[in-house]
């Protein structure tokens, strides 16, 4: 006897006859029962052959056909395999399951190359499907069976929501940067992205489960949690659409999706039931830590965000858990946050504290050597660079440097070789003999000062140094390249240790409390950090470093926005591979019939989720501190702008007197040399 079952993941299992028994048609059926079996491997040609839409289920059986149509009038004739073969109806591929055979019905997001040249039909979701059995032995006379029907069940539904490390921020597409469309481009929304990879790959493994993901990425760049669930928020990315409008909440974007089902391509219909998300890093102020990571000033403030992750993001959490309930999505993958502050042998990206202070030393006397005469107060000019830019207090002086070349300007140049090479000579090689990078390195120097000086506060010099905009293939400028080397390894081992940890912690753990209190379909990528780790922004090979460094993502897309994001091979080796092992485990074909029977027990919320009063307060509280605490180093740098005017007299006065060229075009090696032949 052959039982046949049909799954609502769109598979059918025949059980193969066998050898001695002469199958009977009448018991070929159709049921609702799901297969629980896992594909082992596709038939190859050896074993299967197609023609027109029918499978041939060869070997010591009789061969199978199911001969598949919308209409069962259609059905009506096909007595012989030449009748059904002229009709061109059936069905696509084979697996051998634990001596089964499972065939997928053709349905519309089966992927195009699994469907045969002749493939005619694609059944959607809720569509009735008529079919007839048809044996043919290999002698003798075909037996055809009477026509059944079933109901096509509606694919499922992936989401992608979250910021820019699920939007694929740092991993551009190649050829227009970021998806089409205003949102696209407004949000840096890549198909690069590694969760955007790791859905695409799962619906390509599992043909049988119809999937629908491409209109739910909706992740984008910036986005925190309130902005998931009830806020509009408006992205500022220098290469924005003019013009565009506001983004609209993600999950407001999702129930969009469906209430326009018909401007897609794709077979949409029912709800959310797969969400995939990375979420909270902004709202501990992500952004504004890498701005004060090369700016400087993150060892020295660390607490502040520290304190964010630890009572920020686990009310951001409980917010979340409550507006996806109110959608009724039932599976959520939560991902950590990747590691991009080591490289090789785990060492911290960065430049050591006293090598940027060597740095800032060199420049000073590089200065000094070009003019003829001592300016009053250049040694407090340099001391205020040093304490606002670095996390020490110490007065150096200005005569300490030593004759080059020193350990410290060994620092310098490895820095640069391995975390910001120029573009079209990733492994270049500095010598004391290659004065192209210390040239630009002086230049952006002078860059460096005069926005200090013409900006009229911190935020216009962050704006300034850190946000211009550069063509994705064109050179990064001279200060591009000096502000890679303002991080140092005690700003980077802040990020890491005071913030990238406690958030990863508070994400684990508010997925095992939703676990425990029944939300047991809440899954976290734990394994996130461990992949990416000693993978970071400064790994010297360039197939090992999965980040972007600030030079990187100027060169890459030209904004400063994929810094300390994963470039597209991290995007695979990272987050594709974490969520797709992930999703396969949890989303079988028996848990996809969980989906479908349990869907009618949910109904979601009239109007989406708004976040509670408590956690705009909290939000409100949060921004408070965090203008006490920018007022704090507004005053700090005014205080510098004053300090700094003696720097820059000497820049104008060798202007005026055309030293410039000279002083960009000599090495810190020559010009030490000129100063100790005085």
């Amino acid at each position: 006897m052959m039982s046949i079952f049909i799954a609502h993941s769109l598979s059918i299992v025949a059980q193969l006859v066998p050898q001695n028994r002469e199958p009977n048609l009448k018991g070929l059926t159709v049921s609702t029962r799901f297969t629980t079996e896992t594909p082992e491997g596709i038939i190859g040609e050896r074993k299967m052959k197609m023609s027109s839409n029918f499978l041939f289920i060869q070997g010591n059986a009789p061969t199978v056909y199911l001969i598949c149509h919308r209409s069962q009038d259609a059905l009506d004739g096909i007595n012989t395999l030449a009748d059904a073969q002229r009709r061109g109806y059936g069905i696509n591929r084979t697996f051998l399951i634990n001596n089964k055979w499972e065939t997928i019905l053709p349905h519309s997001s089966l992927p195009k190359d699994a469907l045969s040249s002749s493939y005619k039909i694609e059944f959607k979701g809720g569509e009735q499907v008529f079919y007839k059995w048809m044996l043919v032995p290999k002698e003798g006379t075909p037996k055809v069976s009477g026509a059944g029907s079933f109901v096509m069940p509606r694919p499922m539904n992936v989401a992608i929501l979250g910021d820019s490390y699920s939007s694929g921020e740092g991993a551009p597409v190649a050829t227009s940067l970021w998806l089409a469309g205003n949102s696209g481009n407004n949000c840096h929304r890549s198909e690069n992205s590694g969760q955007f990879q790791a859905v695409k790959q799962f619906a390509t493994n599992n043909p049988g489960i119809a999937i629908v993901y491409t209109p739910f990425f909706v992740s984008c760049s910036g986005a925190t949690t309130i902005q998931l669930i009830s806020d509009e928020y408006k992205t500022d990315f220098c290469n924005k659409i003019s013009g565009s409008e506001n983004e609209i909440p993600q999950i407001k974007q999702l129930r969009n999706v469906f209430d326009n089902a018909d401007k897609f391509k794709e077979d949409i219909k029912g709800k959310i039931d797969v969400l995939v998300v990375s979420i909270g890093g902004n709202d501990a102020g992500f952004a504004d830590a890498v701005v004060e990571a090369f700016e400087g000033n993150l060892a020295k403030g660390i607490s502040f965000y520290t304190k964010g992750a630890r009572e920020i993001i686990p009310k951001s959490y409980d917010e979340l858990r409550k507006a996806i309930q109110a959608e009724c999505i039932e599976y959520v993958f939560a991902s950590h946050y990747p590691d991009p502050t080591k490289g090789d042998n785990g060492i911290t990206c960065g430049l050591p504290g006293n090598a940027l202070t060597f740095l800032f030393n060199a420049f000073v006397e590089s200065l000094r050597l070009s003019v003829a005469t001592e300016v009053a107060g250049i040694c407090e000019a340099e001391n205020a660079l040093i304490n606002f830019f670095t996390a020490g207090t110490t007065d150096l002086g200005c005569d300490n440097l030593l004759a080059f070349p020193t350990p410290d300007y060994d620092m310098v140049i490895n820095h640069l070789r391995c975390n910001a090479p120029l573009p079209g000579a990733p492994n270049v090689n500095f010598t004391n003999n290659d004065f192209e990078n210390t040239r630009r390195i002086a230049r952006g120097f002078e860059s460096f000062i005069r926005i200090i000086s013409a900006s009229p506060d911190l935020k216009r010099f962050t704006q300034n140094l850190l946000n211009g905009c550069i063509p994705a293939d064109g050179v990064p400028s001279d200060l591009n390249l000096f502000a890679t080397l303002l991080a140092t390894r005690d700003d980077i081992s802040a990020a890491r240790n005071g913030y990238l940890l406690p958030m990863d912690s508070v994400i684990s753990a508010k997925g095992m409390n939703f676990r425990n209190a029944g939300f047991t379909n809440w899954h976290v990528l734990d394994n996130v950090l461990s992949l990416s780790e000693n993978h970071g922004m400064c790994r010297c090979d360039g197939n090992q470093r999965y980040f972007n460094s600030l030079f990187s993502s100027y060169d890459q897309q030209g904004t400063k926005d994929g810094t300390m994001h994963m470039n597209g091979i991290g995007q695979l080796n990272v987050y594709k591979t974490a969520l797709l092992g992930k999703i396969s485990e949890v989303i079988t074909i028996s848990e996809r019939k969980k989906m479908f029977v349990n869907e009618s027990s949910c109904k979601a919320s009239a109007e989406p989720y708004k976040v509670s009063p408590q956690y705009e307060n909290l939000l409100t509280t949060r921004a408070l501190e965090k203008k006490v605490r920018n007022d704090r180093r507004e005053a700090d740098f005014l205080v510098l702008k004053t300090l700094l005017k003696p720097i820059i007299d000497i820049i104008d006065k060798m202007n005026e007197n055309k030293f410039a060229d000279q002083y960009k075009a000599q090495s810190f090696k020559n010009m030490r040399e000129k100063r100790l032949k005085k």
